[in-house]
């Protein structure tokens, strides 16, 4: 498992993905309000709408930390408990001095490969979250009180 990564190769990292999510979600939430203050505040709630349903998307079309989660510890973990056997027999069998350090180092290179994996989706999954959230706070925001703020905007700014 050492030698293929859990995650997929992306040609683009997921926080320019994310970051995309959030721009594109407070712009069509500003066009919503925009649109609302120059044609007809009721319609300003709509680029909210649309935001929320962007931010909702991006959710569900990522690939789920615990799927990532899962192919660790029902992968990684029975091959590592596999080879840790395979060295604590080759110890039974043969002194101490013979017994394969390299083994080891190869354990070890295997357990630092599966914390790094799994401190990696945990840092992945935070940034999502953050992404998720900025996006879906304006979002919402625009949406229950664009109508509002498009009525401020016409009648302080003449829009």
């Amino acid at each position: 498992m050492a030698d293929r990564p859990l995650q997929s190769r992306r040609t683009i990292p997921k926080w320019v993905l994310y970051v995309c999510v959030v721009l594109s979600s407070w712009l069509i939430s500003a066009y919503g309000v925009w649109y609302g203050a120059h044609h007809c505040p009721s319609d300003a709630g709509r680029g909210g709408a649309i935001a929320v349903a962007l931010a909702f998307a991006s959710l569900f079309v990522q690939r789920g930390s615990g799927v990532v989660t899962y192919k660790i510890v029902a992968e990684d973990f029975p091959r590592l408990q596999s080879e840790l056997q395979t060295i604590l027999e080759s110890f039974r069998a043969a002194p101490a001095a013979k017994a394969g350090a390299s083994g080891i180092d190869a354990i070890k290179k295997r357990v630092d490969g599966i914390f790094d994996q799994i401190k990696s989706n945990a840092a992945s999954q935070t940034r999502q979250n953050w992404a998720i959230a900025a996006s879906s706070i304006v979002g919402t925001l625009a949406w229950g009180f664009g109508d509002i703020m498009a009525q401020w905007l016409k009648t302080h700014f003449g829009w």
